[in-house]
């Protein structure tokens, strides 16, 4: 029972040690590949609305 638990603490740690490098190389990567965003661009385009009413 003892070293059930003691095993599964570790696992829990190491988790979430791995999960922090992960995360931690993402955020490198992102920011040396210049990808990371503010905002996300809408998948439509006002302009064309625009355009085909003048018409």
């Amino acid at each position: 029972m003892a070293i059930t638990t003691v095993i599964s603490c570790l696992e829990i740690i190491r988790r979430g040690i791995w999960n922090f490098f992960r995360i931690e190389n993402e955020h490198l990567n992102n920011v040396g590949k210049y990808r990371a965003f503010k905002s996300v661009p809408l998948p439509f385009n006002y302009d064309d609305e625009d355009s085909k009413k003048g018409d």
